[in-house]
């Protein structure tokens, strides 16, 4: 091999390491101190357009829970859907369809809909 084919390896294998810095990084938190002997890239700074400014919120609370014919949806302030959780009327049904009550449904759409206030604590 010559120069230029151990400096391309040796640039290719940097740029690997970084992206796999980078997506395990993401997939774990950076709270832990000595967790890793990766240094901690926090992702969401790194999108960032103003350091000074919190990431404006794309799904702002309350959210709600609406019924539909079939299931439940859970809505953000804007009206925009983010799950729906569908479900049959009695037990029977939903045992044969393979999927949840209503009953279920709805306590199930009721958590959802409460997700943005636990993420405040």
């Amino acid at each position: 091999m010559g120069r230029r084919e151990w400096i391309r390896s040796i640039l290719l294998l940097g740029a690997l390491l970084v992206l796999v810095t980078v997506l395990a990084q993401s997939r774990r938190e950076c709270e832990r101190p000595g967790s890793s002997y990766l240094p901690c890239i926090e992702i969401e700074k790194l999108w960032r357009t103003d350091p000074g400014h919190p990431i404006s919120r794309r799904f702002p609370s309350p959210w709600k829970v609406e019924q539909i014919p079939g299931g439940y949806v859970v809505k953000d302030a804007t009206g925009q859907s983010l799950a729906y959780v569908y479900a049959r009327e009695t037990k029977g049904q939903a045992d044969t369809a393979n999927i949840l009550t209503m009953d279920e449904a709805r306590r199930i759409a009721s958590n959802i809909a409460k997700l943005p206030d636990l993420l405040k604590r």
